[in-house]
């Protein structure tokens, strides 16, 4: 048995605990107390956020973005932006193996990137140029997504990503150095030993089901092991759900949340 399912060695090491029939906990990293509905002022250690009005908040614009690098005669990329005036912080969504704006966990993408707007946090999903491609030209995708959040003013980034774009977002940890998280969901084994060069200043939350058929949970166990010590790395095993973690939003959203609040 894999020591992270094993009951008995389950123990809280501050992060916030969100109790559930069905979900095996095995948390790491400093205390985050639990989301409100209400937006409330926030700081990440530089800056203080006042809560955004909805007003204020471009709710979401899709974008043409230019590509850095070669392009293979494809020169632009498309994302959905969830505008914050004046943002430092900016969450790069990554879709599954199909591309466009697919996403797992009944949209989490999409409720994320609009609860985080409120917190002076900007939310790019990339939409990849093509299907079946190299991951270096979905790297290149993605590094010109970085570019157009930088340029927006982004200093803090974190990085999510669903099944195949896992290795993606392993292929950012040492080449986006504002990467401060990832937050992996489903993800493949496979491709992502950039993990392997996570250093203390990055984090890493992991989620999976265990009754996946279309990637089996031990590919995240693989990664997690791969984590540096050192890291802040938490991995929250659920039951029951599908690769595309469908229905598991009560679980994971206020989960995710609170590591968003924290980790930005």
């Amino acid at each position: 048995m894999h020591p992270l399912m094993n009951a008995a060695s389950l123990k809280l090491a501050g992060f916030a605990w969100v109790m559930a029939s069905s979900l095996t906990l095995t948390a790491c990293g400093s205390k985050q107390s639990g989301p409100s509905d209400v937006p409330q002022a926030s700081s990440n250690g530089d800056e203080v956020c006042q809560p955004l009005a909805a007003s204020q908040i471009v709710y979401p614009n899709e974008v043409e973005i230019p590509i850095v690098g070669p392009n293979r005669g494809k020169p632009i990329t498309y994302a959905k932006v969830w505008s914050a005036p004046a943002s430092k912080k900016t969450i790069i969504y990554l879709s599954g193996g199909r591309g466009g704006y697919d996403e797992p966990a009944d949209a989490v993408y999409s409720r994320m990137a609009a609860k985080m707007a409120h917190h002076c946090v900007s939310s790019v999903f990339v939409a990849f140029r093509d299907e079946d491609t190299s991951n270096q030209d979905y790297d290149q995708d993605v590094l010109s997504a970085v570019e157009y959040a930088r340029a927006q003013g982004s200093r803090k980034m974190v990085f999510m990503g669903w099944s195949f774009s896992g290795a993606i977002v392993a292929d950012m940890v040492t080449r986006v150095p504002e990467m401060v998280s990832a937050v992996l969901f489903a993800t493949q084994g496979a491709d992502t030993g950039g993990f392997r060069k996570m250093n203390a200043n990055q984090s890493i939350l992991m989620f999976h089901s265990k009754a996946d058929k279309d990637l089996e949970s031990t590919q995240s166990e693989i990664v997690y092991d791969e984590i540096p010590d050192g890291v802040e790395k938490v991995y929250y095993p659920l039951n029951g759900f599908d690769h595309a973690l469908k229905g598991a939003s009560k679980k994971i959203d206020p989960l995710l949340e609170a590591w968003l609040l924290e980790k930005l």
